[in-house]
This record gives structure tokens, C-alpha cells and sequence, in this order.
């Protein structure tokens, strides 16, 4: 029996998380920068037009218009102004896609993306999300999301093994921070538990991974931080402290910074 190794490959490889999905029309305006990587899809608009996104995070500013049957890839960490007037009715994902623990495949893309979506495709995703119960559709469903995925990247699966291969000698170290990492964690901490000098360690994790250490933790924070607030009906005070920050206003305070919205805000705007 012949075995298509790539499904294979593709299979140790990836992990797919999906934070937050809704279909529905929409009427916001506001600014963010989110943990995780968005896909829009655009069903109609009937509006009088003008909805837009915008990356603040390059210069100059990049800007898209929202035009029907096309697909729109926010990677995640970009500073994003949206402007969605009525009419204009959504597909929408929120998702981090990791090669290895903390590592997402969208990690080096900073530009925003747009590529017309295949005939029926959006239609399909329709049909599928509207029969909520039936497990086989949501397989289905599930199988597109990744297809879409695959449409804004140009990795290759030989590459991406590779990543994966060479951040083996951190299994331990990512395990100890997934499991331990808080806000009192420090790149001094990880290399006590790792037995390597600090500047050691910094250089060989960068060097492999392509962020710094302290980026990554930042990183875990701000995904067990959004974790906490999505999926608990732990109160804002009660995550701060369970993370370890100093107090609630610190906590508050990183979590602006590094998303542009408070804990409470956030939580309201992808439950809302």
C-alpha cells in the first residue's frame, strides 16, 4: 500500500489552534494587536462601502480595502485598525498554527495578505458551520481551515521539519516553561534549570528559534493570559495572580501593552 508521506510529516508537525470563530455580520471600528493570527473571510457587503483593515505595524501604514469572495491574512502581533461598516458579513478566525511548542508558522510575517477565495469555497464553509452538530461536517470544516492556511504561506514542508529537528534540544526547557512560566520567570531562571550560562543559552535559543528568549516568554504569558480569559470565568484579579504578576495593575498594564486592549476589553470583544 502506498503511503503519501507528507500527510504523514504534515501530521507531526503542525497544531492547530482556534481561539475564537464566528460568522456574522459585523459593525465595529477600533485598534488591536492580538496573540494569535486572523483569517477574514468576506461573504457580501452591502453597504455603501469603504470597510477596511490596516497594518500599523510597517511603515508606511498598509492598508486593504474588504472586498466580497476574497480572503484577508492578519499574522499575528500586528498592530490592526479595522473599520467594518454595516452590511459587511464575516467569516472570521482567530489562530496560532505551531511547528513546535511557541513557535508559529506566521511567526516571520508582518504584512497583511489578501487572495481571492476559490469558487464555492466560502459557500461551503457556510453550509458546513450552519449544521453545528453533525461531527463529519465539522471534520470537513476543520480540514478547510487548514487548506486556507496553506494559501498564505510558502514554507516548505522539508523546511519546516528541519525547524523542528533543531529545536529538539529545547523540548525540555519549553516543557519546563509551558508548565512552570509565569511573570516572575526570568531568562536567568531558564538557565539555572537548563545548566548553560545565560548568554549561552540566549544565543543558542535565538539562534535556533529566531526569537529571543524573553520574546518567547512574553508570548506564553500573553497565550496563557488570553487562555485564562476566553475559556475560565476566572475575574481579572484572580488571573493576575495566578500568573504570578505583582499586582492587578501590572498585569493590566502588560497586557495593553502587548495587545492594545485591557484583560476586560479583550474578553469582551471576542465573546461579545
Amino acid at each position: 500500500m502506498a503511503i503519501h508521506e507528507n500527510i504523514l510529516q504534515l501530521s507531526k508537525i503542525f497544531r492547530l489552534d482556534i481561539s475564537h470563530a464566528v460568522y456574522e455580520n459585523i459593525d465595529l471600528k477600533g485598534r488591536n494587536k492580538l496573540p494569535a493570527n486572523r483569517i477574514y473571510l468576506i461573504q457580501d457587503v452591502n453597504s455603501p462601502g469603504g470597510s477596511y483593515i490596516a497594518n500599523h505595524s510597517v511603515t508606511p501604514v498598509q492598508k486593504l480595502q474588504l472586498s466580497p469572495g476574497y480572503i484577508y491574512f492578519i499574522p499575528k502581533d500586528q498592530a490592526l485598525e479595522y473599520c467594518f461598516y454595516p452590511g459587511l458579513r464575516v467569516i472570521a478566525f482567530h489562530f496560532n498554527i505551531e511547528v513546535f511548542p511557541g513557535i508559529d508558522l506566521f511567526d516571520d510575517d508582518s504584512l497583511f495578505k489578501k487572495k481571492p477565495a476559490s469558487r464555492g469555497l466560502i459557500e461551503q464553509i457556510i453550509e458546513l458551520w450552519e449544521d453545528k452538530d453533525n461531527l463529519g461536517n465539522t471534520v470537513v470544516l476543520y480540514g478547510l481551515i487548514y487548506s486556507i492556511l496553506g494559501m498564505f504561506s510558502d514554507k516548505t514542508l522539508k523546511q519546516l521539519e528541519k525547524q523542528r529537528i533543531n529545536m529538539q534540544p529545547f523540548e525540555s526547557l519549553i516543557q519546563y516553561m509551558e508548565e512552570n512560566g509565569n511573570a516572575q520567570t526570568t531568562v536567568a531562571v531558564l538557565a539555572e534549570f537548563y545548566n548553560l550560562p545565560q548568554d549561552t543559552l540566549s544565543k543558542r535559543f535565538i539562534r535556533t528559534s529566531g526569537i529571543s528568549l524573553k520574546t518567547y516568554l512574553t508570548r506564553l504569558l500573553l497565550r496563557k493570559a488570553s487562555q485564562e480569559l476566553l475559556f475560565t470565568d476566572l475575574k481579572v484579579r484572580e488571573v493576575s495572580k495566578k500568573l504570578n504578576f505583582s499586582s492587578e495593575y501590572y498585569f493590566c498594564r502588560f497586557f495593553k501593552k502587548h495587545t492594545g486592549m485591557s484583560p476586560n476589553s479583550y474578553r469582551q470583544f471576542i465573546l461579545k
